[in-house]
């Protein structure tokens, strides 16, 4: 599993309150001089940012990277922080800042569109508890009065869709973010167990979860 943060940069004091954070390593491919038959060298490139603090810290770094726009800055941070008591930079324990950082990926991944997300009519989209909630009061009041039809708006665009078939799929989107729930605790139950560090970031926390849905 890739982390997002460098293995070979992971921090430096910039002054004495200060912190220059480096992650997102790129790695680039680049000639080493001027002609096109000159060989090249590898140039690696980071993101970076500068965190105030006398001491380095998870709070600290989130903070920083948080007012610089980075979402998942907690994750960006635990992750930095664990390179750092890896690479002897400075004092931790390695094995709470794995778990830590691998609870954060799997909420991650649960939130993210690799999980929640379906096809209506070609169109990606995704439709939370609530949501899902507010159209099954929706669905009971067409039924009620009798409608054929109803519709559903997402995201400025309108869907028609006969009652039963929007019965129909709300019921397996239903089931479906139901097995996705119990996926992510069993995956998160399952990190927690482990107990070396390069276990717990190599697991795999992206099976299991039943396929995609398409209506």
């Amino acid at each position: 599993m890739k982390t997002t943060t460098s293995t070979q940069k992971v921090f430096e004091k910039y002054d004495g309150r200060h912190y220059l954070l480096y992650f997102n390593e790129t790695e680039k491919q680049v000639p080493a001089g001027q002609g096109e038959e000159q060989p090249v060298q590898t140039q690696y490139e980071y993101d970076n940012v500068i965190a105030e603090c006398k001491e380095p810290s998870i709070e600290a770094f989130t903070e920083a990277l948080a007012k610089a726009g980075y979402e998942n800055a907690e994750i960006i941070a635990t992750d930095i922080m664990l390179r750092a008591v890896q690479a002897g930079l400075v004092e931790g324990d390695a094995l709470e800042l794995a778990h830590k950082l691998m609870q954060g990926l799997i909420a991650q991944y649960d939130k993210s569109q690799a999980v929640n997300d379906f096809t209506l009519n070609g169109n990606h989209m995704w439709l939370d508890r609530e949501m899902r909630r507010t159209l099954r009061e929706r669905l009971a009041r067409e039924q009620k009065k009798g409608s054929e039809t109803m519709h559903i708006t997402y995201e400025g665009q309108t869907f028609q869709m006969p009652i039963a078939d929007a019965e129909f799929m709300l019921e397996e989107l239903e089931d479906y973010a139901t097995e996705c729930f119990d996926k992510t605790a069993e995956h998160s139950q399952s990190a927690a167990a482990l107990t070396d560090v390069d276990e717990i970031l190599a697991y795999d926390f992206t099976t299991g979860y039943p396929p995609k849905l398409e209506f």
